[in-house]
């Protein structure tokens, strides 16, 4: 990809502030003992591109005249995006409830300080549809095989890890973590370390699981999640006032779009069926964070890619009978990208139009889309990094579906 798509974020205001996102739905099982365990949890907020109904009407009105009448970052006020915001949700969940294998505590309440409220837009409510799946998919599916773009970047050789391992202090574990993500992903370290508050924040998500060298690895993949999350919303919302989405997409390539208003992801649950269904419909399609729309969207499809770049450096240190979720929530967020824009095009051909119209939006789904089908042709062989996969995916690679993308990003 050029570095021509979509706006490239150089160094941006830095505004001091902690966000926690809606947050996914994970599995870890421990092959050996039977059962899978999910990590699900979701955070109750509404992001930019979610519908204007998905708060309170005062609050959101309040926040509507902060941005609205803001002719840059500076002359508005955080106080009331803070204090609208406040009104609406006081709380959130800290996404890790792994009960067994010692990977973590169930969840524990936190307060969020500050997070947004959604974007103030025109309330173009969705249209319930009866459209059926594409076909009915069957558990023994298989992917098919798929065109590639030519995309590629270097991968990490998996350089040693012993000297962090034999020497690890849990006083000096943020540290550590920054070692192993510069040896085994750059990007995740730059994610990390770009982040202000960074180790206040890792504090965060590795919620105490620093005892040792193993369960700082475990962790890793979730900080690195999260916290892509939080970058996203310190140099996009925070500066423009929930006027752009930020992604950062690798050290070298940061893209900042305009958001438009966009239809509920919800929509989208009616075809998420049978084999389809997993632990990511509740936790993305229902609720608060169903309410939300196609640039949130694409924030979860970025984090899902970091989540497999990171399992893709550190699976060599998973224990031989341990498999994590990584493919399943990549290859699922792929398929309701899919969806969504199928749902667009069909029943909402505003939204469609709107963000048709927009050459670096495009291009950011294209470079999404590409770099997340590299990382799973290079992990296609690591069975510890998928549970229960193979329907999503072959789903997801299905011509009728793979067109909506190659539909959509076409000039």
């Amino acid at each position: 990809m050029g570095m021509g798509m979509g706006t490239m974020m150089g160094t941006r205001m830095r505004m001091r502030s902690m966000m926690r996102r809606p947050r996914t739905g994970r599995a870890i099982t421990n092959v050996v003992h039977a059962g899978i365990v999910i990590a699900a949890a979701l955070v109750a907020a509404a992001w930019t591109g979610a519908r204007a109904d998905a708060a309170p009407a005062d609050a959101i009105a309040k926040f509507a005249n902060v941005a609205h009448s803001a002719d840059s970052a500076d002359s508005a006020s955080i106080a009331d995006i803070t204090a609208a915001d406040q009104a609406v949700r006081p709380q959130a969940w800290l996404p890790i409830g792994l009960h067994g294998g010692d990977f973590g505590p169930p969840p524990v309440a936190v307060t969020l300080t500050p997070s947004p409220t959604a974007t103030a837009s025109p309330n173009l409510t969705g249209t319930a549809t009866n459209d059926a799946p594409t076909s009915t998919p069957t558990t023994a599916a298989t992917p098919t095989a798929t065109p590639r773009s030519g995309y590629s970047e270097p991968l990490t050789d998996r350089p040693s890890l012993d000297d962090l391992k034999t020497g690890y202090s849990a006083a000096r574990w943020y540290e550590t973590m920054l070692e192993i993500l510069r040896r085994r992903y750059p990007t995740g370290h730059h994610i990390v370390t770009q982040l202000d508050d960074s180790k206040g924040k890792a504090t965060l998500w590795t919620s105490g699981r620093t005892g040792t060298f193993d369960d700082l690895v475990r962790s890793m993949e979730l900080a690195v999640h999260e916290m892509n999350h939080q970058l996203g919303f310190q140099e996009g919302f925070i500066p423009t006032i929930g006027k752009k989405h930020f992604y950062e997409v690798r050290a070298d390539l940061r893209v900042t779009v305009d958001v438009v208003p966009t239809y509920a992801r919800s929509e989208i649950a009616q075809f998420i069926t049978g084999p389809l269904e997993n632990q990511y419909k509740s936790t993305y399609l229902t609720g608060q964070s169903g309410t939300q729309g196609f640039f949130n969207l694409l924030d979860e499809f970025n984090a899902y890619t970091h989540s497999m770049f990171t399992g893709y450096g550190l699976h060599d240190l998973f224990p031989p009978n341990q498999r994590v979720s990584h493919r399943d929530g990549l290859v699922t967020m792929m398929l309701y990208v899919e969806l969504y824009l199928r749902q667009a095009r069909t029943k909402h051909p505003a939204d469609y139009a709107a963000l048709r119209a927009d050459p670096a939006v495009r291009d950011l789904v294209k470079l999404l889309w590409d770099r997340a089908n590299f990382i799973l042709d290079e992990t296609e062989d690591i069975r510890g990094l998928a549970l229960n996969a193979a329907a999503v995916e072959a789903e997801m690679r299905k011509a009728e579906l793979w067109g909506e993308v190659e539909r959509y990003v076409a000039p």
